[in-house]
């Protein structure tokens, strides 16, 4: 049955068959509109949310829609541009539409319920043979920096094993010649089970107060392809397609690849396309990035595999970048492409979201982009920010009375997992906030996504900070590593204690802020754990500067209670102290 309505959408709107995830998504929300006989003629979505269906909203699958620009750069601009309806939003009169390439979720369209833009595109080349429809023009980025067969079959031999494809590799699905937005925006469409899954589970955020003016837009996220056939049939398959011929030239060139005989009677393991969009340190696209991969996780132990204890081997894993520190940097170097094939990129200035500088005497991490990123996600641009991570009647969201939020406005797990990667890379000043919201994964409340929207709010404010640390400061005669800590008792609901630390070396190298795992019975005792907490720390640390360059440093404990100071100095035995193990 959804097979036969993605079908026909497909047929009825012109679009093609890449489309086919969009048009069984909306099969799907419409059979969950529909009354069904497996249930006595009830609709579904009735059952499930015991509320009847609102009908006003439904748009044609692929209809033509008028979008509203958010803001003009002059007073002769264009106010709206063209898009096609593939699906609805999670919000209220909100739809999911593809303008220019681009799918973004707007409240701000009209649609033409009798237009088809591409059905017309298609009748028109079928009646006019000497029409040519040209796809759009797609800037073709470097990938890697391998030399490319000149083979002209090399792609053709891997492309015979998809006989399953409908559309030719050479040729783009047709796409509309609609102009790009001057100011980005619109939300990603979240995640949902019942109705169907309509994109990325990226999720939105609405305003909770009305405003005059339209939304502030945000950038939009491409997204990667998840298959072989939407990477050359889809939006800059070009660029795709180069960095396939790459992967098989490579494959090719290291003899990874053989020609063998199968056995009829055992099925071999499939093969699957990983594509993956690398960008630079400003978070720009750079180049295109496609790997072959076999699907191991399909084996079967006995057929394919067998365990023998007799013949151990060791498996050596190198990966495509690495970044390495040294005072011997060329002897390194050397030694690695004695053994593998390796190009100098000289000094870091991109890794995994981190955007890297440095000079003689400091080296700064700033992740600005990624934060950027994940301010346009959920739609926190262009406000006033916070002076606290956290709002001042924080401590009333440890009350979990009330009813869940039925519809999330976004995804609070996704939220706080974003927030706690900048929290282990270069945002110590959220370490408390985040670690106190990720107590709420389970079933946040509405306050609760309140209180996040009010720390990415902050985050906005903080996005330009750098986490600077020191260089060649190890031999200095005053080098010392410092720690400094706290503690939160009997401030809260419950009755265990958060602690937080940090430790410094010519820069903060480490902090933590988490609850304690012991209930403190004072004050003292809740510091004092911290004080432990933190003491372990610094020998860490300060072995592992040991270790690197054969100096022993002073280290130094920080702590703002006293009686906590007397416990750690003079462990003597006390009544208030006798349960604690010195």
């Amino acid at each position: 049955m959804t097979i036969n309505k993605t079908t026909c959408l497909l047929k009825d709107s012109g679009l093609d068959s890449s489309f086919w995830a969009k048009a069984a998504n909306m099969a799907v929300y419409l059979k969950n509109l529909t009354p069904s006989k497996n249930i006595n003629f009830e609709v579904p979505f009735k059952r499930w949310f015991n509320k009847e269906p609102s009908l006003k909203n439904l748009q044609p699958f692929g209809c033509l829609g008028i979008i509203l620009k958010q803001k003009l750069d002059g007073k002769f601009d264009e106010s709206g541009s063209q898009g096609i309806c593939l699906a609805y939003g999670e919000t209220q009169q909100s739809y999911q539409v593809m303008d220019s390439g681009n799918v973004k979720i707007t409240h701000h369209v009209k649609f033409l319920l009798t237009e088809f833009p591409l059905l017309k595109i298609k009748e028109i080349s079928a009646h006019h043979h000497s029409f040519i429809l040209v796809p759009n023009e797609t800037e073709t980025l470097p990938v890697e920096d391998t030399p490319i067969s000149n083979d002209p079959n090399l792609l053709s031999k891997y492309e015979t094993s998809h006989k399953n494809s409908k559309n030719p590799l050479i040729e783009n699905p047709p796409t509309i010649q609609t102009q790009q937005p001057s100011t980005k925006g619109y939300m990603w469409v979240p995640e949902n089970e019942i109705l169907g899954n309509f994109g990325d589970p990226r999720n939105i955020l609405t305003h909770q107060r009305q405003q005059k003016h339209h939304p502030n837009l945000v950038d939009h996220l491409s997204l990667d392809p998840k298959t072989y056939q939407e990477a050359i049939n889809g939006l800059n398959s070009q660029g795709w397609k180069n960095a396939i011929k790459a992967e098989l030239n490579n494959m090719n060139m290291h003899n990874v690849l053989s020609p063998v005989g199968t056995d009829p009677n055992n099925k071999p393991l499939s093969t699957t396309w990983v594509f993956k969009r690398k960008t630079d340190e400003n978070g720009n696209l750079s180049k295109y990035k496609a790997r072959l991969c076999i699907r191991g996780f399909n084996q079967k132990e006995g057929v394919d595999y067998s365990e023998n204890r007799n013949n151990p081997f060791l498996l050596f894993v190198h990966v495509d970048n690495i970044i390495f520190g040294q005072t011997w940097n060329e002897k390194f170097k050397n030694q690695i492409k004695t053994f593998f094939e390796m190009e100098d990129l000289g000094y870091v200035k991109y890794a995994l979201g981190i955007r890297i500088s440095q000079n003689k005497e400091h080296i700064s991490l700033i992740q600005d982009t990624f934060i950027h990123q994940i301010l346009n996600e959920f739609n926190v641009n262009q406000v006033r920010p916070p002076s606290a991570p956290l709002p001042s009647n924080y401590k009333d969201l440890k009350n979990l009375e009330g009813k869940p939020v039925e519809l999330p406005p976004f995804n609070f797990r996704r939220a706080v997992g974003l927030l706690q990667y900048l929290v282990q890379c270069t945002q110590p000043d959220l370490s408390f906030a985040t670690s106190f919201l990720s107590q709420f994964l389970e079933y946040p409340k509405d306050k609760h996504y309140k209180a996040i929207v009010h720390t990415l709010k902050y985050l906005s404010g903080t996005r330009q900070f750098t986490l600077n640390l020191g260089k060649n400061l190890i031999m200095h005669p005053d080098s010392q590593i410092y720690g400094f800590t706290d503690s939160h008792w009997g401030g809260g609901t419950e009755k265990k204690s958060f602690s937080g630390s940090l430790i410094y070396f010519h820069g903060a190298l480490g902090w933590r802020a988490h609850k304690q795992k012991v209930v403190a019975l004072s004050s003292a005792e809740a510091e004092y754990n911290v004080l432990t907490e933190s003491a372990q720390d610094l020998s860490w640390v300060k072995q592992l500067i040991y270790e690197s360059t054969n100096k022993e440093l002073f280290c130094v404990l920080h702590s703002d209670n006293q009686s906590a100071i007397a416990i750690a100095s003079n462990p003597v035995y006390h009544h208030g102290t006798r349960h604690i193990k010195f």
